[in-house]
């Protein structure tokens, strides 16, 4: 059955959702970061005294950077997640937007759309009034709405008798 109208819903990606987009990339960028912390830090601990101060000192700071590292590298993966990963689509029921809808005889107006609203046909622009005929096909006893560029939506008994009910009104 095709559908007229999508909600949207914005989800936000979860830690496993990021680390499975940039998987190798944050693997890589991780290791390399880290290795570089230790080689700085092996340094640091050859040109000084080696006592237990030091390692402990040499072990928290390394602790704190690769801590700091991971941070950051998890930030930018949020950042460039891509954005259509955050929304979800459902499928709306014409009762949902009710009060955009107005039916007199078979004449079918949808007023613009809400924010978070959207037809599953992209040639339907949300922010324009969009005029369908409703029919019912007796022989196939099927339910449809016809747009002007002969676009045909299907619909469900009820939400026919529901849009014919609408319209005796």
């Amino acid at each position: 059955m095709d559908t007229l109208i999508q909600k949207i819903d914005i989800l936000h990606p979860t830690l496993m959702e990021v680390l499975k987009y940039h998987g190798p990339l944050f693997i890589f960028a991780l290791i390399f970061v880290n290795i570089g912390s230790i080689l700085i830090i092996s340094l640091d601990l050859n040109a000084s005294d080696f006592n237990r101060k030091n390692i402990i000192d040499t072990v928290t700071q390394l602790i704190l950077m690769i801590l700091i590292t991971t941070g950051i590298i998890l930030s930018i993966g949020y950042h460039n997640y891509p954005k259509e990963h955050y929304t979800n689509m459902k499928i709306t029921e014409l009762n949902e937007i009710q009060n955009l809808i107005h039916v007199k005889d078979d004449k079918l107006t949808i007023d613009t759309l809400p924010e978070y609203y959207k037809y599953t046909n992209d040639k339907y622009d949300k922010n324009t009034i969009q005029t369908f005929k409703i029919e019912h096909d007796i022989f196939f006893d099927s339910y449809k709405l016809i747009h002007k560029d002969n676009k045909i939506t299907e619909i469900t008994k009820e939400e026919y008798e529901e849009l014919i009910k609408k319209g005796g009104n």
